[in-house]
């Protein structure tokens, strides 16, 4: 069935005219509306908070906070570790690479259901811990191939593909949220099952396609341009919606979430009208073209900018690598310690235990419009401004968000909330892109898994050795069992995150003056190209 599957995804490809390898007709945009519905499963990851509350309760494994943040911090290993993600690719491409990714995802969840569903309090838990880390590594694998795959087939619109597929993934657990509403609320074990079953299904149908059709973008820069700006207001659109849905959920009947989720599935879905509007000159690349009509196109479309292109031993051996790392660790376990512990947070804040959904998708929402706006005015404002400023701004907001939380708690938690998703999503929207522009794209997807490192190490710090710690300390000082129901619980870690988050301030300040002239040779470039483009147009 796996094969009859794939042959008829392979049929239909051939049928809207594209083919494998370099004559594809728009099998960029077929690519890019692939992977970006393939990142829903990636992004699962971050939904760990909206069923890990299963594994607490007393009559099944009444595990403690320290408990949980450990299976969190094992998918995250599984997330951020992807080195053998990196090298699947670069050896036998991304196709192989989001199969794989799946199929560990698939595995992973439905492991996960099974122990909760099926034989509740009879797994070792060190199996539940093995389970999370399959779930991680299938969703960084995914992640890692997407990325690999997009900058390459988008090279001159890196922080404008990034940003689109970033937020999208940082939408996914609000957009699963709402099939969880629709179908399984207020069951969190059978909404495991559906995240397992979704990653077979993606696997199935998206991958034949990246497959059949990956190829470098082969467009004027005006009309890719065009194609990113719809996609971008679309993507706000879908947050906005999202947002009410799930600020409003209860006053949302069961009939009503079926209307909805419909929405989302025809919402997504429409993504695939972006390669249909590709016709004529635009995609010369395809192989029914002339060759005149291709050499006028591609003469056109300038080369991508490459100030330096290190190979992985060269960049691990520079000064601006572990600057830039440190500036990840922290920003990226200050962003990691809200997500990992939001419906624990929300709870203790109002002193009472609460369905912490509609906090999640709040999150989520505006995780993922962090992403889409630093990628999106990040590569506008390329020309002028580096992208590292752009990291510097996230730090400082992550910072002084913590710190108010710390001030005022409960009075500022949902904005504060708001605050970090928007700047952890941002870190997100830039730092692939920043990668490449710093070392190069040469194997680039080793590259960004040593990146990610410092996400998996800046949750083992904040979120499990500080907050998590912290949290069962004054649990166990307040007798209240695994559950601590006040304020104290996270003030103590909001106060010491908030005072690092001035200290990656500073390195990435240090940063900046150490990238500057990677920067200012990447402007110069790009106003030689925008005074080129003017000059063939007059």
């Amino acid at each position: 069935r796996l094969v009859e599957a794939t042959n008829a995804m392979a049929a239909a490809c051939a049928n809207a005219g594209f083919g494998q390898g370099p004559h594809v007709k728009n099998g960029a945009w077929w690519t890019f509306a692939a992977l970006i519905l393939t990142m829903l499963t990636a992004g699962t990851f971050y939904g760990f908070g909206s069923w890990s509350g299963v594994f607490k309760h007393p009559d099944g494994y009444g595990l403690i906070q320290t408990q949980l943040n450990a299976m969190s911090l094992c998918a995250g290993v599984g997330n951020y570790i992807v080195f053998d993600a990196g090298l699947i690719t670069g050896k036998a491409g991304s196709h192989w690479t989001l199969a794989y990714g799946c199929l560990l995802a698939a595995f992973g969840y439905t492991a996960l259901w099974a122990s909760t569903a099926l034989a509740s309090g009879n797994v070792p838990y060190s199996l539940l811990l093995v389970f999370c880390w399959m779930y991680g590594h299938g969703c960084g694998s995914i992640d890692n191939a997407a990325m690999t795959e997009l900058l390459g087939a988008f090279p001159n619109h890196k922080g404008n593909v990034v940003a689109a597929v970033k937020a999208y993934y940082g939408l996914s657990i609000a957009s699963v949220t709402v099939v969880y509403n629709a179908v399984f609320t207020p069951n969190q074990e059978d909404f495991l099952i559906f995240l397992g079953a979704y990653a077979v299904i993606s696997g199935l149908l998206l991958v034949p396609v990246v497959w059949r059709c990956r190829a470098p973008v082969h467009e004027p820069a005006a009309k890719i341009d065009r194609k990113f700006r719809i996609i971008t207001i679309v993507l706000v659109c879908f947050m906005l919606y999202i947002l009410v849905v799930n600020t409003k959920k209860k006053d949302i009947s069961k009939g009503l979430w079926l209307v909805i989720l419909a929405s989302v599935m025809l919402g997504s879905a429409s993504l695939f009208l972006l390669p249909l509007t590709c016709s004529g000159s635009d995609c010369s690349n395809s192989s029914d073209s002339s060759s005149s009509s291709s050499s006028d196109t591609s003469s056109s479309m300038p080369g991508p900018i490459v100030i330096k292109d290190l190979g992985v031993v060269e960049m691990l051996r520079t000064t601006d690598f572990w600057v830039l790392f440190v500036v990840f660790t922290i920003a990226q376990g200050m962003g990691l310690t809200l997500i990992a512990n939001d419906a624990q947070m929300l709870r203790s804040y109002s002193e009472q235990k609460r369905d912490a959904t509609a906090f999640v998708a709040m999150i989520s929402c505006f995780n993922g419009l962090g992403r889409l706006g630093y990628g999106n005015i990040s590569e506008a404002m390329l020309p002028r401004i580096s992208r590292i400023w752009f990291l510097v701004l996230s730090c400082l907001l992550l910072s002084v968000s913590y710190l108010f939380i710390f001030l005022l708690g409960r009075v500022v938690l949902w904005p504060a909330g708001a605050v970090i998703g928007t700047a952890y999503g941002g870190l997100w929207g830039v730092q692939p892109v920043i990668v490449a522009e710093i070392f190069g794209p040469k194997q680039y997807g080793v590259k960004y898994a040593c990146s990610t490192i410092a996400a998996l190490l800046g949750q083992v710090i904040f979120a499990q050795e500080i907050t998590a710690t912290l949290y069962d300390r004054e649990a166990q000082r307040l007798g209240t069992g695994n559950s601590c129901l006040q304020a104290s619980c996270f003030s103590t870690s909001c106060m010491v995150i908030a005072s690092c988050g001035l200290v990656a301030v500073v390195v990435g300040l240090g940063l900046r003056w150490r990238t500057q002239h990677i920067y200012s040779e990447i402007s110069a470039r790009l106003h030689g190209t925008l005074e080129e483009s003017m000059q063939l147009a007059s």
